[in-house]
């Protein structure tokens, strides 16, 4: 499967006394999907999307990387799901 996981980014701010301030990652969303050639002017096209909902103490990296490997494992199901018997 193509692409890879990026990495969460997010500005800083600064607030009216001058302090930096990063903004809270509340939640993280991914999808992928995939259109595979099945021949005889056939095609599977499956798609994968998840929400992570982010709560104090979570590492929006590591959500992000866990996200990813959640919709490339259904990605993967999908397609073999979609194989003709």
């Amino acid at each position: 499967m193509g692409g890879q996981a990026g990495q969460v980014s997010a500005r800083i701010f600064t607030t009216p006394k001058g302090a930096l301030k990063m903004p809270k990652v509340k939640q993280i969303s991914v999808g992928a999907s995939f259109t595979k050639n099945l021949g005889n002017f056939q095609s599977l096209k499956v798609e994968a999307n998840i929400v992570i909902e982010l709560h104090d103490g979570d590492y929006p990296d590591e959500a992000y990387a866990d996200a990813w490997a959640r919709v490339q494992e259904q990605i993967r199901n999908g397609l073999g799901k979609g194989q003709p018997k």
